[in-house]
C-alpha cells in the first residue's frame, strides 16, 4: 500500500479506538454512578476506595455473595456520610458494606489494604471471606493498631468485576462518643500486592519510627543502667533505672506484631496494664533514688495506690467497649498516678535539689510533660460526655495526639519519654564527671595515707639484745585501722603498743596517724603502759567523731620481766596459753578511766603473741567464725602463719600479729626479722 495512504488510515484506527475507550469508560462510568460503583479498570499503583459504597443494617451471611441485590440499600460516602445520621433511630450494632467494582480483564495479583476498620469485621470479594479481625457476633473486639492485607483471588479479579462486602461491628464507646459513626475515607485500599506491601512498610514505618526508635533507646539505657549497676551495687538508681527500660522490650515485640497480626484487646489490655503499672512504680522508685529521697510509708502506699487505679483503669478501659460511661471511671482511676506526676515527683525533685544541687532539676521538666500529657488527654475524654464540646475535643485530641511531620507520627507521650531520657544521660554524666574526678582525688588521698602508713608502722625494728620479734600485717583495704609500734626504751628493753581502730579505710588511717605520733611523744616522758595509755587516750578524746581504739601497751624489760596494761584489746598469748590481764575501756570514750597493769616473768624461750581482733573474726562462706580456740592452737606458728591461715580462712578485717620471744642473751646482739608488708588477698 502507499505510504501516503497507510499513514493516514494508521492513524483513523488509532483514533477510532480512543473513541470507543472513551466511550466505553464513559459508559461503564455511568454504569458505576448508577449503580454506586467503583471504577478500578486503571489501576496504577494503590487506590483508596473512597466512593461508590453502598450501607445497609443487619445481619445476613446473603448480603457476602456478589449476586445479592442490593439496589435498595443506602448509598455511603466514606468522607462525608455518618451513620448516626443514616440510621437516626439508633446506630445498629452490625452493618454491612458493598461495594461493586469494575476492574479490567485479565487483571490479577491485586490485594486489598485495611487500616484499623473497626474492632471486629469480615471482608468479602465474591463471597469469600478474604480478612477477619476479632468476632462480630458474639462480639470479640481486637486491637486497632493492625495494617492488614488480603490478597484478591485472581479468578475474581480476572473476571473484570468484583463486589466487596464488609461486615463490621459497631463498639458502643464509638457509638455513643465519635463525632462519626462508620469507614473512613482511607480505611480501604486497593492496588497490585507488591505495590500494597511497599505502601504498609512505608505507612507502617512512618507512623511507628519515633516509637520504635524510643525504645530502642530505652533499651541501649538499661543496658548502660544494668552495667552502672553491675560496678556500683549501692546506686538503687541504676537498677530502678534498668527495670524501668526493660519493659520497653516486650513493648517493641508486641508494637511491631500488631501491625501486622490483629491481637485480642482482652489479652492485649492486661499485658499494657500490667506493662503501664509496673512503669509508673520502677519510675517512681528510680526518681526518688536518683535524688536520694528515702521512701517512707506513707509515699509507698501511694505508690500503690496508683499502681492498683492503673490496673483497675486498664479493666475499665476494655469495657469501655462494651458500656461508654466506663470512660469516666478510666478518668477517675488514673486521678492518683495524675497527681503522682504533676505534684508528688515535682516536689520531690525539687526538694531534693536543693541538698545534692540544682542539675537534677532537670528531672522536674521531663516528668512534669507526662503529667500534663495524661491530664490533657483525660479532660478532652472528660469532654466527650458534653454533646456541645465533642467534635472540639475530637479535633483537638487529633490535633495533639495524631500530630505528623511528613510521614512520621509523634505522640507527646514518645516527646516526653525521649526528653526524660535526654535529662536522665546529662544528669548521669555530669554525675560520673563528678564521681570520676571526686576518685581521682580519693585515689590521691589514699596513696598518700598508704605512704604515710607506711612510714609510720616500721618494716624492720632496731636490734633489742635478749629479743627476737616477727610480725605480719595484712590490711582489709588498701589503709587499714591495725597499729603497733616497737620502742626501745633507755634500761635495755623495749615498749610495745599495739592496737586496732574502730572502722577501716582512710578515716581510720588518719587516728592511726595521730596515736603513732602520739606514742612517739609519750616513750620520752614514761615507759610505765598503764600512763602511756591514759596518756593516748587523753590525746584521743574529740577526735574519733563516736569512734574508738583499742589498745595494749608492754613494757619489756632485759631481765625478762613484762608488764601490761588493756584497753579493750585482744589479750596477748604466752607459750600457747591466753595471758588474763585485766581489761578497760577502749581508748577515746571517756576522760574518767584507769588501766590495771599485770607484771610477769619470761623464761629463756618463752613468745608472746599479740594478736588483732581480725584474726579471731576472720569468717568463712558459711558464717564459721576463726575464733579463740583455733588462735589458741596455732599461736605457737610463726606471725606469717598465724596472720595467712586467718585470711584464707576468710578476713573481714585488718590482720596484725606480733610475736616476741624472750632469748635470754642479753650480751648478744641478734639481727632483727624484718617486719613484712603483705598486701590484701
Amino acid at each position: 500500500m502507499n505510504p501516503l495512504v497507510a499513514r493516514p488510515l494508521q492513524r483513523a484506527k488509532v483514533y477510532a479506538k480512543a473513541l470507543v475507550a472513551l466511550a466505553l469508560s464513559s459508559v461503564s462510568c455511568g454504569v458505576a454512578a448508577q449503580t454506586g460503583g467503583f471504577d478500578a479498570a486503571n489501576l496504577r499503583g494503590v487506590t483508596v476506595l473512597d466512593h461508590g459504597w453502598l450501607v445497609h443494617a443487619g445481619d445476613d451471611p446473603a448480603y457476602a455473595r456478589s449476586d445479592y441485590d442490593d439496589s435498595h440499600w443506602t448509598p455511603y460516602n466514606p468522607a462525608s456520610d455518618n451513620l448516626r445520621t443514616l440510621f437516626p433511630g439508633a446506630v445498629p450494632n452490625v452493618v454491612w458494606y458493598r461495594l461493586h467494582m469494575q476492574m479490567a480483564p485479565g487483571e490479577k495479583d491485586l490485594a486489598l489494604y485495611e487500616r484499623s476498620l473497626a474492632p471486629a469485621f469480615e471482608v468479602y470479594c465474591n463471597g469469600q471471606r478474604i480478612l477477619r479481625v476479632g468476632q462480630v457476633v458474639p462480639f470479640v473486639p481486637y486491637d486497632s493498631q493492625h495494617r492488614l492485607i488480603g490478597e484478591i483471588p485472581n479468578h475474581a479479579s480476572s473476571s473484570g468485576s468484583i463486589v466487596l462486602a464488609l461486615r463490621v461491628r459497631i463498639d458502643e464507646s464509638a457509638k455513643s462518643l465519635q463525632p462519626k459513626v462508620g469507614i473512613e475515607s482511607i480505611d480501604l485500599q486497593i492496588g497490585p500486592e507488591q505495590s500494597i506491601r511497599e505502601h504498609r512498610w512505608y505507612t507502617v514505618i512512618g507512623r511507628n519510627l519515633a516509637l520504635w526508635l524510643d525504645l530502642l533507646v530505652n533499651l541501649s539505657f538499661a543496658a548502660g543502667a544494668l552495667v552502672l549497676f553491675g560496678s556500683q551495687r549501692n546506686r538503687d538508681e541504676y537498677l530502678w533505672m534498668t527495670l524501668w527500660m526493660v519493659f520497653a522490650l516486650p513493648s517493641l515485640v508486641i508494637s511491631v506484631i500488631c501491625v501486622f497480626h490483629a491481637l485480642p484487646l482482652k489479652w492485649l489490655t492486661v499485658y499494657s496494664t500490667i506493662d503501664d503499672a509496673a512503669n509508673a512504680y520502677c519510675m517512681s522508685r528510680m526518681y526518688c533514688a536518683v535524688v536520694g529521697h528515702q521512701i517512707g510509708w506513707k509515699l509507698n502506699f501511694f505508690l500503690v495506690v496508683c499502681v492498683t487505679g492503673i490496673m483497675l483503669g486498664g479493666i475499665f478501659n476494655y469495657q469501655a467497649m462494651f458500656s461508654p460511661s466506663a470512660w469516666s471511671w478510666v478518668t477517675i482511676c488514673y486521678l492518683p498516678y495524675t497527681t503522682l506526676l504533676l505534684l508528688v515527683l515535682p516536689a520531690i525533685i525539687a526538694r531534693s535539689s536543693e541538698r545534692i544541687g540544682r542539675v537534677w532539676r532537670f528531672l522536674v521538666v521531663p516528668v512534669l510533660l507526662n503529667g500534663i500529657v495524661m491530664s490533657v488527654q483525660f479532660t478532652l475524654f472528660a469532654l466527650l460526655y458534653l454533646p456541645g464540646y465533642r467534635a472540639w475535643a475530637w479535633k483537638a485530641y487529633f490535633a495533639i495526639f495524631d500530630f505528623s511531620v511528613g510521614p512520621f507520627h509523634i505522640e507527646p507521650r514518645v516527646a516526653a519519654d525521649i526528653l526524660a531520657l535526654s535529662s536522665l544521660a546529662l544528669i548521669i554524666l555530669i554525675h560520673s564527671n563528678r564521681t570520676s574526678r571526686r576518685e581521682a582525688l580519693l585515689e590521691t588521698e589514699f596513696a598518700n595515707a598508704t605512704e604515710i602508713q607506711h612510714v609510720l608502722l616500721p618494716e624492720a625494728i632496731e636490734a633489742i639484745p635478749g629479743f627476737r620479734l616477727e610480725s605480719a600485717y595484712l590490711p582489709a583495704r588498701r589503709v587499714g585501722g591495725d597499729f603497733f609500734q616497737v620502742l626501745p626504751v633507755a634500761d635495755g628493753g623495749m615498749l610495745i603498743v599495739v592496737g586496732d581502730v574502730a572502722g577501716k579505710g582512710l578515716p581510720a588511717a588518719m587516728l592511726v596517724a595521730v596515736l603513732v605520733g602520739a606514742m612517739r611523744t609519750v616513750v620520752r616522758t614514761t615507759h610505765d603502759p598503764s600512763a602511756v595509755l591514759a596518756e593516748l587516750n587523753e590525746r584521743l578524746l574529740g577526735r574519733t567523731r563516736g569512734g574508738f581504739a583499742t589498745a595494749l601497751a608492754a613494757h619489756f624489760r632485759a631481765n625478762g620481766t613484762v608488764t601490761l596494761a588493756n584497753a579493750g584489746h585482744l589479750a596477748p598469748y604466752l607459750d600457747g596459753s591466753e595471758i588474763e590481764i585485766a581489761g578497760s575501756l577502749p581508748l577515746g570514750i571517756t576522760r574518767d578511766v584507769s588501766y590495771e597493769e599485770e607484771c610477769l616473768g619470761l623464761n629463756a624461750g618463752s613468745r608472746i603473741v599479740f594478736c588483732s581482733d581480725g584474726v579471731a573474726e576472720a569468717r568463712n562462706k558459711a558464717g564459721e567464725l576463726f575464733g579463740f580456740e583455733r588462735l589458741r592452737v596455732l599461736s605457737g606458728a610463726s606471725a606469717l602463719q598465724i596472720a595467712n591461715t586467718a585470711r584464707d580462712f576468710g578476713q573481714d578485717d585488718d590482720i596484725t600479729v606480733l610475736a616476741v620471744e624472750f632469748t635470754g642473751l642479753t650480751s648478744v646482739v641478734e639481727t632483727v626479722t624484718p617486719l613484712p608488708y603483705f598486701a590484701p588477698a
